[in-house]
């Protein structure tokens, strides 16, 4: 008899746990979307991200950082932010990111509640998305391809995450598995409307 827990571990990362993980990358996807940013000319790219607790979050900051290093753009530990992935928490967030004497052009928000909560403390600024200011999501919730404007996010495959979960489970239930596995599932950056090229200075003289 499989000496697993009978349970399937979906989409968080549970250090230290016998069973099946189905997952997605999270640090190369957060290294995409950065990359994707710092092609567009951003350098000063900020990330609101997650809970401390969530290792989500680690993962997603660690790919953020992965970029920029890959990019030799130095990291600004003022551009990072706390959230808890809620409306009102990007709403804060970019408060105090456009509150800083020099703010970023890009925010990349560690999913895409945050990322709306962002877009609409950036409007209420009279700022424009993204011809002064990028904003980039996580998850592809269906709010985001309505949001205004539409947003720059990664998409997760949810129904290959449910059905390769729901079939480990019946393999652990039938006794058909002895090791746990890790299943890595693959991820789409999805290009909208929030993200574009950096703003240049208007010249002065």
């Amino acid at each position: 008899k499989s000496s697993l827990l009978p349970m399937v571990n979906l989409c968080e990362v549970l250090d230290n746990i016998a069973c099946p993980t189905v997952l997605l990358d999270n640090r190369a996807a957060a290294s995409a979307m950065t990359r994707h940013l710092l092609a567009l000319g951003h350098r000063r790219i900020a990330m609101i991200k997650g809970p401390a607790r969530s290792p989500l979050t680690r993962d997603r900051v660690a790919g953020y950082r992965d970029a920029l290093q890959q990019a030799g753009v130095a990291f600004d530990e003022q551009l990072l932010v706390p959230g808890d992935f809620t409306l009102q928490s990007g709403h804060q967030a970019a408060a105090s990111l456009l509150a800083l004497a020099e703010p970023p052009t890009a925010i990349f928000c560690e999913n895409d509640e945050m990322a709306i909560g962002a877009l609409q403390q950036i409007k209420q600024q009279g700022l424009r998305v993204p011809a002064d200011i990028s904003v980039a999501g996580f998850d592809d919730i269906a709010f985001a391809a309505f949001s205004d404007p539409p947003l720059t996010t990664i998409a997760q495959p949810a129904e290959e995450c449910g059905s390769t979960a729901v079939n480990l489970l019946i393999d652990l239930l039938e006794n058909r598995m002895q090791k746990a596995p890790k299943v890595i599932l693959p991820f789409e950056l999805i290009e909208r409307a929030s993200t574009g090229p950096v703003a240049v200075p208007a010249l002065t003289g």
